[in-house]
């Protein structure tokens, strides 16, 4: 099965309706390797885009692929 933000992002196009592409924090593990520290410090310095879902501090993080895409493919 082929896993990149890529193959996710165009399986969220229908009808020529683009939605914001959302993973999990988990999600993005698998997606680009980092580990969930990396990522949770990634959206602390908003470094890349990410919202709560659910209340408080037990809802989950969904975080837009593709600031994750354009923090990985940034020139450093």
């Amino acid at each position: 099965m082929d896993k990149s933000i890529d193959t996710v992002r165009s399986k969220s196009e229908h009808k020529g309706v683009s939605l914001p592409v959302v993973a999990t924090i988990q999600e993005v593990e698998e997606l680009t390797n980092l580990r969930e520290f990396t990522i949770r410090n990634l959206i602390k310095q908003g470094k890349i885009i990410a919202m709560r879902s659910g209340n408080g501090k037990h809802g989950k993080y969904l975080i837009n692929l593709e600031s994750v895409r354009d923090y990985l493919n940034a020139p450093w």
